[in-house]
């Protein structure tokens, strides 16, 4: 057997298993992120990670079995480049299951970025939930609660960062840091929450900032779909683009995007949450991985009926 890690492989698979007596390849990933993933320590100190992939595929060596994919990745700080990871070594004890060992910098407690990541597509009830919360509420009291909105959405921009930026450096893998992390990211959007809540340019910017990236997320996937050309340059200038315009707008014109942001901010929030229950639609993280890995992705018609659901929300919402 021959457990082979191909992330550009044609069917978009992250691993595939060629059976070498009689050939047949065996797709190992259906997902593009992996179902499990924990940190491996030697003497209390992390030297890399490991992640499970699981398959729908079924295994013709073992009964009522199908296929996953283990990849342990040992810390390596010399090997960064993309690609240029070395196989350690490749254990097909289990057939169903193999075991390859790589080495790398992203098994490095400094690159290990998955945690959270991992987390959030886990939960996906409980992020999808919030999604729709957030959505309703800032669509729909948008113009009323202007301020308040606005300050929450900078809050938890924040919030959101923080954590992020404790995940990559590998802070949230002790009680104490965890309990750091938070205690900072609260302490933070606190105070970003004050600050916009007190700066009315400032309010209407950030609020042109959020509604940009949204809009530019969208329109990006509105071409994916439409076109089928997903080069990364074309993603990160209409992202870009979008951001600069939304932010530049409301900050020059600020009353009159007011309820257009808001609507639109809340309308798109609340397409994702549902997402997140019905499928059919990957997250952000899921399309930008896939398009800076070069891995197949299609948007059929699922994504379309998304788009129309978010633009009748934002009718919705903006005639609210």
């Amino acid at each position: 057997m021959e457990a082979l890690g191909l992330p550009k492989a044609a069917n978009g698979s992250f691993a595939v298993m060629r059976d070498s007596h009689t050939g047949t390849v065996y797709q190992m990933t259906d997902e593009v992120y992996p179902t499990t993933f924990n940190a491996i320590y030697a003497d209390k100190v992390q030297t890399g990670i490991q992640y499970q992939y699981k398959s729908k595929t079924v295994c013709p060596y073992a009964k009522d079995a199908t296929f996953t994919f283990t990849n342990k990745v040992m810390c390596d700080a010399k090997i960064k480049k993309n690609g240029e990871a070395t196989i350690v070594s490749s254990e097909v004890t289990n057939t169903c299951n193999p075991v390859v060992t790589m080495a790398h910098a992203s098994g490095c407690p400094e690159y290990s970025v998955l945690g959270l990541t991992v987390w959030m597509e886990e939960t996906w009830w409980f992020s999808g939930a919030a999604l729709i919360v957030l959505g309703l509420g800032i669509g729909m009291a948008g113009r009323k609660l202007e301020k308040l909105i606005v300050a929450l959405i900078g809050a938890i921009v924040t919030l959101g960062l923080t954590l992020m930026i404790g995940s990559l450096a590998e802070w949230l893998s002790t009680p104490t840091g965890i309990a750091v992390v938070v205690t900072v990211a609260i302490g933070l959007s606190a105070f970003v929450f004050w600050i916009l809540y007190k700066s009315v340019k400032l309010q209407f910017f950030v609020l042109g900032f959020v509604g940009g990236f949204m809009l530019g997320s969208l329109l990006y996937e509105v071409i994916l779909s439409a076109s089928g050309c997903h080069e990364i340059w074309i993603f990160y200038t209409t992202i870009c683009s979008c951001c600069l315009a939304g932010g530049l707008a409301a900050y020059c014109q600020g009353e009159w995007l007011i309820l257009f942001s808001t609507s639109f901010i809340g309308a798109y929030l609340l397409m994702r949450g549902f997402a997140f229950f019905f499928g059919g639609y990957p997250t952000e993280s899921v399309i930008y991985f896939k398009v800076k890995a070069g891995m197949p992705l299609n948007l059929d018609w699922i994504a379309w009926c998304y788009y129309g659901s978010c633009a009748v929300f934002f009718v919705f919402n903006y005639c609210w």
